[in-house]
């Protein structure tokens, strides 16, 4: 049980403390820690100058789909919106064919010429969030006819009950006169 320690001894301290104490080799001070570094040359990607602007043109299929994406986009959920507002079909305020062609080439050119390139996961995400957001409004419109609809159909349903007590009263008066 009774096991040694290694404790430090004296001895070891001092040659410790003494190997501290000893000169050490001297380094070159500056005055600043960034005046070791090696200088930077300027080379046309690091040199602000030097460096042209970075013009990036989309392939012409990529820029149709894109335009004709944005077009649906837009053809989808304006007329729906429109409707919405109106209180009518969204078809009344869709585009007409060639508008829609007109308005898809003008899209395909600017994104083209911009550089817009839409992701093919985005798009379908844009896609589904605006056919299916576009009936958004229709859906709380029809969620609030149904919810009439079933208090009217309640309200049916205690009306027939009384009218039904209402009978049943009527059959016990009666029959009690004849009784009478």
């Amino acid at each position: 049980m009774n096991e040694p320690t290694n404790l430090a001894t004296g001895a070891e301290i001092s040659s410790f403390v003494a190997e501290l104490q000893q000169p050490k080799q001297e380094f070159a001070q500056s005055e600043s820690i960034f005046d070791a570094l090696p200088e930077e040359t300027p080379t046309p990607e690091n040199d602000p100058q030097q460096r042209e602007p970075i013009r990036t043109q989309m392939t012409q299929g990529a820029a149709n789909a894109s335009g004709k994406l944005v077009v649906s986009v837009i053809d989808t959920v304006i007329p729906s919106l429109q409707a919405w507002l109106a209180k009518t079909n969204a078809d009344e305020f869709k585009a007409a064919e060639n508008d829609r062609a007109e308005l898809e080439t003008a899209l395909s050119e600017y994104m083209k010429l911009k550089g817009g390139d839409i992701p093919p996961g985005l798009m379908c995400v844009i896609l589904v969030v605006a056919i299916y957001g576009s009936n958004i409004p229709k859906m709380l419109e029809m969620r609030k006819i149904n919810t009439e609809k079933e208090r009217l159909e309640k309200m049916r349903r205690d009306l027939e009950y009384q009218k039904q007590q209402l009978d049943k009263e009527r059959q016990k008066i009666t029959k009690n006169a004849e009784n009478e």
